[in-house]
């Protein structure tokens, strides 16, 4: 693999440039997990896999790269969703938006009572 195709590579999951040429031991343990995922996406090997990998995200460029399946942990429960990563995000900002009303409204309501 080239050089160029290394760093896009190590970038699509979100290493910084300037990680790109540290040496693997001075690396904090998010950014070695970063080169191991680059590792093994870099030749799609994740996405011909055709066995199980269970990898806990909260990043969304490697949500996108790795082509998942969307699971979401919430109320201590594990549920598989069947839209996509999209679909979910809009959905969370509905939520946002709808409390941000919801609390508005609850912080105007109180300050009038004062």
């Amino acid at each position: 693999m080239l050089e160029q195709d290394t760093r896009k590579s190590l970038g699509s999951v979100g290493l910084p440039g300037c990680a790109h040429t540290i040496k693997m031991k001075k690396l904090s343990s998010e950014s070695k997990t970063r080169v191991a995922l680059s590792d093994l996406i870099a030749p799609d090997a994740i996405n011909d896999f055709e066995g199980g990998v269970i990898v806990v995200l909260h990043d969304e460029r490697l949500m996108r790269v790795t082509n998942c399946q969307l699971w979401i942990i919430e109320h201590k429960q594990i549920n598989e969703t069947d839209s996509d990563f999209d679909d979910y995000r809009t959905e969370l900002l509905g939520f946002l938006v709808e409390a941000t009303i919801h609390n508005s409204s609850a912080a105007a309501t109180l300050a009038s009572t004062i």
